[in-house]
Parts: C-alpha cells; sequence; structure tokens
C-alpha cells in the first residue's frame, strides 16, 4: 500500500471520510480520506499499481461476456452516448480511454467513426498515448474511467496533447454528492475500492479540469 497526497491540489494534510469494503472481499477495509484543502475525496493509503492488476482479472464486470438482455440494454445506452457526442461533432476519430471489452469502440467503428481503444488492464488498439502524434482525435471519451487512472496528471497531459484544438473530452463518474451515495452510504456500488480510487463531485472535477485548462461547456446526467 502507498499513501498519496491529494491529487488534485497536492496538500498532504487529509480527514478520515469513511471506510469502505470491496464487494469480492468483504473482510478487507480501504479507508477513503478528504483533503482539508480542497475537498477531493480519495482512496489513502491505496495499492500500489502494480499490485492493482490482479483486481481487473476476467470477473472484473466491464471485462465480462455479457447476457443477451444486458447487451440490449447497452446497445440503447451506446446509442444515447453518441446521439450527444454527434450533437457536438457528426463524424471523425475517436479515443476511447478505459475502453474494457471495446463494447463502445466497436460500436462507434461501426457506426462509421474512426475508433482507437486504450486501456491499461485490457486488450486496446493503442499501448502508450505517448506515442500518438500530437491533436489527432477529434473526440475522446473516458466512460468511467477516470476514477481508475493512478497517474491522473500524466493522462490529461497526453489528453490533451492528442486531441485537435477544437476537440471534445466527454468524461463519466460517479457523482460523490449523488442523491443514491447519500442513501446508499457505505454500500454505495460506486466506492468499489480499491479499483476506484477518487471520488468526484461537480465542484472537485471543474477545479481540478480548469487547473489543466480544460472547460466544462455542458453538464449531462447520464443514463444508467
Amino acid at each position: 500500500m502507498e499513501k498519496i497526497n491529494c491529487s488534485i491540489c497536492n496538500h498532504s494534510m487529509n480527514t478520515h471520510y469513511l471506510d469502505v469494503f470491496n464487494s469480492e472481499s468483504i473482510d478487507k477495509c480501504y479507508k477513503l480520506v478528504q483533503c482539508n484543502k480542497c475537498s477531493f475525496i480519495y482512496l489513502n493509503p491505496r495499492l500500489d499499481s502494480n499490485d492493482i492488476s490482479s483486481f481487473y482479472n476476467s470477473n472484473y464486470h466491464p471485462f465480462k461476456k455479457s447476457s443477451r438482455i444486458y447487451m440490449n440494454i447497452q446497445y440503447y445506452l451506446f446509442s444515447w452516448k453518441r446521439y450527444i457526442i454527434e450533437s457536438y461533432i457528426g463524424s471523425g476519430r475517436l479515443l476511447d480511454v478505459g475502453s474494457g471489452n471495446n463494447n463502445f469502440s466497436k460500436y462507434m467503428s461501426d457506426n462509421n467513426w474512426g475508433v482507437d481503444s486504450y486501456d491499461n488492464y485490457a486488450t486496446s488498439t493503442v499501448n502508450d498515448l505517448s506515442s500518438v502524434d500530437d491533436n489527432y482525435y477529434d473526440i475522446i471519451t473516458m466512460w468511467h474511467s477516470i476514477e481508475h487512472i493512478y497517474d491522473l496528471d500524466d493522462m490529461i497531459y497526453n489528453i490533451k496533447r492528442v486531441l485537435k484544438k477544437n476537440g471534445l473530452l466527454f468524461i463519466a463518474c460517479p457523482n460523490i454528492n449523488s442523491i443514491d451515495s447519500k442513501l446508499l452510504g457505505k454500500t454505495w456500488v460506486a466506492y468499489d475500492p480499491p479499483r476506484h480510487i477518487y471520488h468526484f463531485s461537480y465542484k472537485t472535477m471543474k477545479y481540478y479540469l480548469s487547473k489543466n485548462n480544460i472547460s466544462i461547456i455542458k453538464y449531462h446526467r447520464m443514463i444508467q
């Protein structure tokens, strides 16, 4: 396990927020803390980046083969995502970060998008973002992946570099201030330790992106 500073403001001081458990090993307790400076909530300590890979095995839901019912629901969700994307840009090159089983990448490719995928823990078309040319993609999507990324600053740097100047970044992640997080408490599925190492609110997401000169142009409640 490794102790870290706040990934948004690098402040070292924090306050205990909540103890949470992994549903696959309920005897193991993980600690969430809240930054004393910017109020960001994150896992601390966390597994070393070399040890976390064991939690992304074939039993991890995004990597599993899905039932026909789930696939039909997923197709509807993909259609909704494409509708949102194409309300801004009709077609082009897209990079899906945290692509999992590549189902979304395949769906967009089947709908006339040039698509690449990137995932540290699954098969993808891009193995190293640093090898991608500058200003290459029109769209980059991060569907529930930002909360998993260990070196967040490096990822955002590369995303900004490979995204075209007029390109768009779509980020979806759990909202720590959502109604369901308040109602469900420790049993909120989106805590998902040790895979989810960050827990953004709209305020902390906006603060982090603005520090990296990225502006939020619109907020959508994601169908989930």
